[in-house]
């Protein structure tokens, strides 16, 4: 009778291992999945900047795999000033523990081409609530910052004909030197 009961524990302990097993590798699947489709960058980084995961968007823009970047830092993808600002925000985060969310900027990618970002970086911690590490998501805004331009220059344009017209004279009001009159009742 002891055998049996011992047996029908190790059946239920193989089947809740086998659920736990389904669960974690469903939730890694959909981890990956949307990873792997979000059109943000989107990265990983250990308590010394170094690179420990990336999606395939990040990946894209510098033409490697992920497995090529991982154990790398800014400094191997990006100018050294630029490289120091993303190293510099990530060492913040590990020392305070404070995020930095929405900081946009603009960025020189490694094809030469200058992009407005907005970037949101958050600190990794362990069970012990210990930082590990950083993540962070960035999105290109360069369409949006260039309409918001674009705009903008549309309205200093607008502001600058306004100025004109209301320096010249209104025709059909005749102005003397301390004296106005109006035409029209």
């Amino acid at each position: 009778m002891k055998i049996k009961r011992h047996s029908s524990k190790n059946k239920k302990s193989r089947k809740s291992y086998r659920e736990l097993k389904f669960t974690i590798s469903l939730e890694r699947e959909l981890l990956q999945n949307l990873l792997d489709n979000i059109p943000d960058a989107i990265y990983f980084k250990d308590d010394k900047n170094r690179i420990t995961r990336v999606n395939k968007f990040y990946a894209e823009n510098f033409k490697l795999s992920p497995e090529d970047i991982i154990g790398k830092t800014d400094f191997d993808f990006f100018q050294k000033n630029q490289a120091q600002r993303m190293f510099d925000d990530d060492t913040y985060i590990l020392k305070t523990g404070k995020p930095i969310i929405g900081k946009i900027e603009r960025t020189l990618l490694p094809d030469k081409r200058c992009v407005c970002v907005t970037t949101t970086k958050i600190p990794i911690k362990n069970k012990k609530n210990k930082i590990t590490g950083t993540m962070g998501i960035t999105r290109d805004i360069t369409a949006y910052d260039d309409a918001e331009r674009t705009n903008l220059d549309m309205i200093t344009n607008s502001l600058k004909v306004l100025d004109k017209i209301l320096e010249t004279k209104d025709p059909y009001t005749l102005s003397y030197p301390g004296k106005k009159i109006e035409l029209w009742n």
